[in-house]
């Protein structure tokens, strides 16, 4: 009983740390009036998730070749690399958005690499047609740009032996949690559309790295 516990905090917490950018993010949408439709936010959810979950996966398929007092550090290092990332990534973010921004004319597409990066930094500039409604399209592009962070920290979960199938729905769960009530949140701060919760993404992160030493 107590294993299945420290799993079901361990799951959780990783998912919590993953999750606080859709939170930010949908704060960022309530403050600017930007509506996430319920198709566009379950797609936003499952695509972070799975992408996390996949990562999970992919850990467990490498983890037989590797040698293993390799495995056993790994989840520390990524989790504690992650979480020390986080604890800066505002200040890149902070950068990123200060960078020429592409043509409005310009669409989105799976390879344009500088667009998810300006997404990732402003993840209000995935309403690339500007009608204050995120669609489905946009959320994929959105979903991919926050997942980035998720999957170094899924191969750290992966590592530690966390199920992917329980971080999928638990993490799909969260997302939208997060996507509704960092909405509720951002229509309510007047004129707050800025939200960044990547320093306890980190703390959290490099707690979870730490506890993997125990």
């Amino acid at each position: 009983m107590k294993a299945v516990l420290l799993s079901f905090f361990r799951i959780f917490f990783l998912c919590a740390a993953v999750c606080a950018d859709t939170f930010a993010a949908a704060f960022g949408f309530g403050a600017g009036q930007i509506r996430i439709p319920t198709g566009s936010a379950l797609v936003l959810s499952a695509v972070s998730a799975a992408a996390l979950a996949f990562s999970i996966l992919a850990a467990g398929w490498f983890a037989p070749f590797l040698p293993k007092a390799l495995v056993s550090c790994l989840p520390c290092l990524i989790l504690c690399g992650s979480g020390l990332f986080k604890l800066f990534d505002s200040a890149l973010k902070r950068l990123i958005r200060r960078l020429p921004q592409p043509g409005r004319e310009i669409s989105f597409s799976f390879l344009q690499m500088r667009f998810l990066l300006r997404v990732w930094a402003d993840p209000a500039a995935a309403d690339t047609d500007r009608s204050l409604i995120l669609s489905t399209g946009e959320s994929v592009a959105l979903a991919l740009a926050l997942s980035a962070d998720g999957v170094a920290v899924g191969l750290g979960g992966g590592f530690s032996g966390l199920s992917p199938w329980a971080v999928f729905f638990c993490c799909t769960a969260l997302n939208l949690f997060c996507i509704l009530a960092g909405g509720a949140a951002g229509r309510k701060a007047a004129g707050r559309a800025c939200f960044d919760l990547s320093w306890l993404s980190g703390i959290t992160l490099l707690i979870m790295g730490l506890l993997t030493l125990l």
